[in-house]
């Protein structure tokens, strides 16, 4: 399991799917634990320490556990009556699958279109990829209006230059 892709996925799927900050709490506190253990496929915590590391009661793991459990996050089972068995479930892995499975049915619908479904886990990576593209896009749009406001012509040059020293003199008063 790779930690840092891991908490990635997991900021991308939390974004998508509501959780609430015990949830969210948890989830983090068994991944830096599993950390801590070598990344065992199933491990051992005892509810006071999973408490005071998350900041949350007893019940409210308790609560959460199942939660994360229903949302196929966490498997866990009883070891004795102070301690838990964990297993994280890779979002990694669900996110592969879930793209895998959204590549196939595209290749069956000629009309389903990946980007338009917002709702989907895996397409959130998709939307930040557009944003970094249209980002791009403005920045490329000001280096051309600024090159073409730097192209003035002759007959203007007199004003441009009288501009230029206006907003000089006013950035060089004290008060600016």
């Amino acid at each position: 399991m790779n930690y840092l892709k891991e908490i990635i996925a997991f900021s991308e799927y939390k974004s998508v799917h509501p959780m609430s900050p015990g949830q969210i709490s948890l989830w983090y506190t068994l991944m830096a634990i599993n950390n801590k253990c070598g990344w065992k496929e199933w491990f051992s915590v005892p509810n006071s320490v999973l408490s005071l590391n998350s900041g949350l009661s007893v019940s409210g793991i308790r609560k959460n556990r199942i939660a994360m459990q229903e949302m196929g996050l966490i498997d866990f089972r009883f070891k004795n009556k102070d301690a838990t068995e964990y297993k994280i479930n890779s979002l990694v892995m669900f996110k592969k699958e879930e793209e895998s499975d959204s590549n196939n049915n595209s290749n069956n619908d000629s009309h389903s279109n990946c980007n338009n479904d917002s709702n989907s886990f895996g397409n959130s990576f998709g939307n930040t990829l557009n944003k970094q593209n249209k980002t791009k896009q403005n920045k490329m749009k000001y280096h051309i209006k600024k090159n073409s406001f730097n192209n003035y012509e002759d007959s203007n040059e007199s004003d441009y230059q009288k501009l230029e020293d206006e907003i000089l003199d006013m950035m060089l008063k004290p008060d600016y």
